[in-house]
């Protein structure tokens, strides 16, 4: 869990489970919205597909925006924008070849692997632990449990 002063943020991963599990779940005050699916542009370059395809990066599983008005709710599918994995790579080679910028600063990078080396250390010692606390930090971060508190 990442908790923010105005949010609190759930995480989690499975490859056990028999289900598929939704990859996205939003929920705010007014409204929900829910999405079952991996990119299919994964699987489609794992099956050897090659680019350009008319249809490249299209999912076919919307997600479901829920609403809430009053006592009312509503339901409706919400159209998932395509993916767009070539664009990223050409941004990658740009940045390589010193005619772009990163696409994936390292600021960015090195703030995911510090999430990252958070989470094992609160798994490992059953700790919450705020990313402030990180050596030579100053920026107040999230504060990160990945263990579950006996209530």
């Amino acid at each position: 869990m990442l908790a923010y002063p105005q949010r609190r943020v759930v995480l989690h991963g499975t490859l056990l489970a028999a289900a598929e599990s939704a990859r996205f779940i939003v929920h705010g005050s007014r409204a929900s919205y829910i999405k079952y699916g991996l990119d299919p542009q994964e699987e489609r370059l794992k099956n050897g597909e090659r680019l350009p395809q008319e249809d490249w990066g299209y999912d076919m599983r919307d997600g479901t925006l829920t609403r809430a008005e009053g006592d009312e709710r509503s339901q409706e599918k919400w159209l998932t924008l395509p993916g767009n994995y070539p664009a990223y790579y050409a941004a990658i080679r740009d940045a390589l070849n010193g005619v772009g910028e990163n696409p994936v600063p390292a600021s960015e990078a090195i703030q995911i692997m510090t999430l990252i080396e958070l989470g094992i250390e609160s798994a490992r010692h059953r700790a919450t632990l705020s990313s402030s606390e990180e050596p030579g930090s100053t920026a107040a971060g999230p504060v990160i449990s990945l263990w579950q508190p006996a209530e």
